[in-house]
């Protein structure tokens, strides 16, 4: 005698198949979800990589401006500048902190109208008529030999060369100027600092 073959039979599923079925698709769930995750991540980045390399080159450019600022500054005053920057007005005291030189550095530079056009002709972003800062948001350091203490061997001045002063400088993407060296290591906060001038090869 033959077993009958009702079709209920043949399409009837074992429970542990259902749950298989069931188990590999939160698989596939979470592997999406991990690949979505992977690739939001890659974007975002991306899109700070780009978005620091537009601000560094933006601050190379404000640098470079600065530099050339400051060199007419150096010609106007026949190589007297440094003795009028080391006169503060009365009852006008800066912050004690690094924006106080590019603050000094600006007031000096608009006592000559054609400076002062060109300070005035910066990035309404960079310059708000008493100091500029870098495309982050934060002052720019300015430099004068007689800024720093040469007695002083970590002083800025003993690791510069001659032809980088005065020189503007930003801390770059960290915020963080640490050393100020012109060599300093990729890992320490110094690193990433751009400055107005190059090393000479």
């Amino acid at each position: 005698m033959t077993p009958s073959h009702h079709p209920a039979a043949r399409t009837a599923r074992r429970p542990g198949d259902r749950a298989a079925r069931c188990a590999f698709t939160i698989i596939e769930i979470l592997v999406v979800v991990a690949i979505m995750g992977l690739l939001i991540t890659l974007v975002v980045v991306a899109g700070n990589r780009m978005s620091d390399n537009a601000k560094i080159n933006q601050t190379k450019s404000l640098l470079s401006a600065l530099s050339g600022i400051a060199t007419e500054f150096e010609m106007a005053l026949d190589g007297h500048a440094d003795d009028l920057m080391d006169v503060q007005p009365a009852g006008s005291p800066y912050p004690d902190d690094e924006s106080k030189y590019i603050r000094r550095f600006v007031e000096q530079a608009k006592k000559v109208p054609a400076l002062e056009r060109q300070l005035n002709a910066l990035n309404q972003e960079s310059f708000d008529g008493e100091v500029v800062v870098d495309a982050w948001g934060r002052p720019l350091m300015y430099a004068r030999r007689n800024d720093h203490d040469a007695s002083d061997p970590s002083a800025v001045r003993n690791r510069l060369p001659e032809y980088a002063w005065p020189f503007f400088a930003s801390a770059g993407p960290d915020g963080d100027f640490g050393d100020v060296r012109v060599n300093g290591s990729a890992q320490l906060p110094e690193g990433d600092n751009l400055y107005s001038y190059e090393l000479k090869k």
